[in-house]
């Protein structure tokens, strides 16, 4: 039996050579899409790019265009190093955009202008460049409405983005408007209204910790932290995801304590967590920070009913954001380092 990847390469080279003859047109495009719906992208890519040669008055022309384009995405994310940009990514990135907006310069009108025009909202923020993912996906919600199941899809894109510049009752403001336009599924409806509830709590005063057992390093208490970034990681011991994490966690620590940045651990006592099960962890995995022990209080006042999570809190104490650790941008700790330091004007 061959093995799986060859017979994905044989389909693969089968898709690139399809003949232009009755039908070859259908079966060549059918077989493009099997290749990326088993995500051989990289095959995927070439046997779009060949499609759109071959056929160029196809009516699936402009599709092509965006497939092709979100296959270079999904490429150009793998090539990321701790969701963190490599030249081998910003090139793969590179050629999605430019697939893209050949679709939403060159094809304005189409529906399928409102998908390209969140995808290049998608390569932007993915490449940590939120000025610019906020402005495409503005760009759809103003210019590029043609396919309206994408208009639910930006608005929390750029809710996302918002937050994450910093901006929440801007943020704010999508969310609210989602549930009121969209409001549906019920599953993403039920997510939606967690989001508008931890948004809420941005721009006002960080909800104070008491913890049970300090680990790793001396007590951090909330209230001495006065003139620190603080970044509050939650986590738990016998979380996957956590795990798979924690290499961009410890990075971002290591890059950002030295700016400023006080990353405190808060964990609780769920699934066995006793503190010498916490201890052995933080041995175990090498972690630097200052870790707390409480009874799931702090989770519960930070409004997080997902791990990881990162609380972000300004000098003044204020909450600034709170988000999955691999969604937190570079420039959005940028951001909250120099406040409090740069000369009044600026």
């Amino acid at each position: 039996m061959l093995h799986l990847s060859f017979k994905v390469l044989l389909f693969g080279l089968f898709s690139l050579f399809a003949v232009q003859t009755p039908g070859g047109e259908e079966q060549a495009w059918k077989a493009a899409m099997a290749l990326k719906q088993k995500s051989a992208d990289l095959v995927a890519a070439a046997a779009l790019a060949k499609f759109n040669t071959d056929f160029p008055q196809s009516s699936h022309a402009i599709s092509c265009r965006i497939e092709e384009g979100v296959c270079w995405f999904t490429l150009g994310r793998a090539a990321q190093v701790l969701h963190r940009m490599t030249p081998t990514a910003q090139e793969r990135f590179d050629k999605a955009m430019s697939l893209f907006k050949s679709v939403t310069s060159d094809h304005a009108s189409t529906p399928e202008a409102s998908r390209a025009s969140f995808m290049q909202g998608q390569v932007h923020l993915f490449a940590g460049q939120l000025e610019l993912a906020e402005a495409d996906y503005t760009a759809m919600l103003e210019r590029f409405t043609m396919d309206k199941s994408y208009v639910g899809k930006t608005l929390l894109q750029r809710a996302t983005v918002r937050r994450q510049l910093l901006r929440s009752k801007d943020a704010i403001a999508d969310l609210r408007r989602w549930v009121k336009e969209i409001g549906a599924p019920a599953d993403q409806l039920q997510k939606t209204n967690s989001d508008l509830a931890r948004a809420l709590l941005l721009d006002k005063q960080a909800p104070l910790y008491q913890a049970e057992t300090w680990f790793s390093g001396d007590p951090a208490p909330l209230e001495l932290q006065s003139g620190n970034v603080v970044a509050l990681y939650f986590f738990a011991t016998w979380c996957p995801n956590c795990s798979a994490e924690l290499p961009f966690l410890l990075d971002l620590e290591r890059r950002f304590a030295p700016k400023g940045v006080r990353f405190i651990g808060v964990v609780d006592h769920q699934q066995g967590q006793t503190p010498e099960v916490v201890r052995n962890y933080l041995t175990e995995k090498r972690i630097p920070f200052t870790v707390f022990q409480d009874g799931h209080a702090t989770s519960t006042a930070y409004k997080v009913d997902t791990i990881p999570t990162l609380a972000l809190i300004d000098r003044n104490g204020n909450l600034r954001l709170i988000e999955k650790p691999s969604m937190v941008a570079d420039a959005t700790l940028d951001m909250l380092v120099r406040e409090g330091l740069e000369p009044a004007g600026k």
